[in-house]
Parts: structure tokens; sequence; C-alpha cells
């Protein structure tokens, strides 16, 4: 059974679109804007492509707790 906590935790970056820096965040962060510590930007979490790299980064974490779990 995978370890939802553990994929809640997953890490993955998003990318400010008004200077370039990568901000890291998780699966579980349920804020929909985060503030870039770049330039204090707002980058916006409902994106295509931020939801395709939370549900990247959940898949990785969920296939590493199968395989840690001995699945």
């Amino acid at each position: 059974m995978p370890d939802h906590t553990a994929i809640e935790a997953a890490q993955f970056s998003v990318i400010c679109p008004r200077c370039g820096a990568s901000v890291a965040t998780n699966v579980g962060d349920p804020r929909t804007t985060l503030q870039c510590p770049a330039c204090k930007n707002g980058i916006d979490m409902n994106t295509d492509e931020v939801k395709h790299a939370r549900q990247s980064a959940a898949a990785k974490a969920s296939i590493q707790s199968h395989q840690d779990t001995g699945g």
C-alpha cells in the first residue's frame, strides 16, 4: 500500500514566469498561488504545466513508495 504521507511530501519545482527562478513546493501543498522568492511574483498553481509536474511527482513518489514496501 502506498505511503500517502510520502506522496504528499514529494517535492517538485515550478518556474516563475516573470524571472525564470525555480521554486520548490510539494504535492500536498494546497496553495493556489506561490510567491516567487526572487521577484515576489505570484505563480499560478492551477496551470496545466504545474498540474502535470504535480502529477508526475506524485506518480514517482507512489512508485518509490511501492518499491520501498517490497512491492
